[in-house]
């Protein structure tokens, strides 16, 4: 289940985030020089058999380029550590044994990847790490049915990895970033610095919650909403205190605005709506390109984005 950059060399990858209802789909190429472009988005009924996975494969017409699977929230952990003194490679053996105790299946065959936590250099060895685990009662299944489907499957990721790399589209890699998605289960805040995960933190306040007809039940999760970011944001400053926060983006979704007006009062970092249609080039997509359709592929897209990278010493 790699969660950390690509090895591949490639500059096009699918997204394919699942819920447990329905899937999103995302192609984006990326070029240097020049904006993430998104060549297609589409949604279904997420598929329950290889036979439904050779129909969206053929749907979709799946073939050279890699796809990039993203679990649902609730198929994974996702655990602070401390970083194993061992070579990159070894992280993800040493961490199997470490979780043992902290999740509720077991480890011995789960699969399991280890993000490093920025350090305030850049050159210093890295003490702190994310461990992120599925069971293989989640992933063998998953994994077997795209090989059967010949779904062109590259890799399983998590919504946190997601939501970083669209974090990362803000730019400005010297200062920590926040994002926050609220989606139809939680809202996810991720921070990130020099394009890693730095924090994360999930808060169980839906998009539906916050637009509901009830104007004091929005106003009650608006204002616990607030609550959480405004705590973990604290929690980030003394426990990083080398990550200076510049700024809170929202992602699009229901009732993004008014949200973003009420946190910008509340919070000590200024806060901003993620202006997606000038960090993705949405051309291809013209006509679509509306903040409800970019909602419900957030996700996608973030995985879509996908770096390339050399593989870890």
């Amino acid at each position: 289940m790699p969660t950390t950059p690509a090895v591949r060399d490639t500059d096009q990858w699918v997204g394919l985030a699942l819920t447990d209802a329905d899937y999103a789909l995302a192609e984006v190429r990326q070029m240097a020089g020049e904006r993430p472009r998104v060549l297609r988005m589409a949604t279904g009924p997420r598929p329950q058999s290889w036979s439904h996975w050779q129909a969206l494969r053929r749907r979709h017409e799946l073939g050279a380029v890699p796809v990039v699977l993203v679990l649902p929230v609730a198929a994974y952990r996702l655990l602070g550590a401390d970083a194993p003194e061992l070579p990159r490679a070894d992280w993800p053996d040493a961490m199997r044994w470490r979780i043992k105790d902290a999740v509720d299946f077991p480890v011995e065959d789960a699969a399991i990847d280890v993000l490093a936590v920025p350090p305030a250099d850049p050159s210093a060895p890295v003490r702190s790490a994310w461990v992120a685990a599925a069971p293989a009662a989640t992933i063998k299944p998953l994994a077997e049915d795209c090989q059967t489907a010949r779904v062109p499957l590259e890799a399983i990721d998590i919504v946190e990895t997601a939501l970083r790399n669209l974090c990362a589209l803000d730019g400005d890699a010297d200062r920590a970033r926040a994002l926050l998605w609220v989606g139809p289960q939680q809202a996810i805040l991720v921070v990130t610095l020099r394009g890693e995960l730095l924090l994360s933190r999930r808060i169980d306040i839906t998009a539906d919650l916050l637009a509901h007809d009830d104007a004091g039940l929005r106003q009650q999760a608006a204002d616990r909403l607030a609550l959480e970011l405004q705590r973990t944001l604290d929690l980030c400053e003394r426990q990083f205190s080398h990550a200076n926060v510049a700024g809170l983006a929202l992602l699009p979704g229901p009732a993004a605005q008014s949200l973003c007006d009420e946190l910008g009062q509340v919070l000590y970092v200024p806060v901003s709506l993620m202006p997606l249609d000038e960090r993705l080039d949405l051309s291809s997509v013209t006509g679509q390109a509306l903040p409800e359709l970019l909602a419900r592929h957030l996700v996608a897209l973030g995985a879509a984005l996908r770096q390339t990278t050399e593989a870890p010493a």
